[in-house]
């Protein structure tokens, strides 16, 4: 078995074959792992943003629902300084 990985290894399987998939001379391992770390961080911040978004349409539908939306931006406010003064 060892004779037939050396044999597949030195003619070129090391390149092309699911034998040594680990094996990169080229530096491919270090681009996946680029592109794995990227796509996380970009999942992240799209579902920041859907976050974001659905915050913002609950607080306009809030201020349609009362009708004054100065009362909600008051009360959000008082909400954000009791919040502070709590330590965590």
């Amino acid at each position: 078995m060892q004779r037939d990985l050396e044999f597949r290894y030195r003619y070129g399987c090391r390149y092309h074959c699911r034998c040594h998939p680990h094996v990169s001379e080229d530096g491919a391992d270090g681009g996946i792992l680029f592109y794995l770390v990227m796509i996380i961080v970009v999942a992240m911040l799209i579902q920041m943003a859907i976050s974001r978004s659905r915050e913002y349409l609950a607080d306009e539908g809030c201020a349609h629902i009362t009708g004054n939306p100065c009362s909600l931006a008051s009360a959000l406010r008082k909400m954000d300084a009791a919040s502070q003064r709590i330590p965590l």
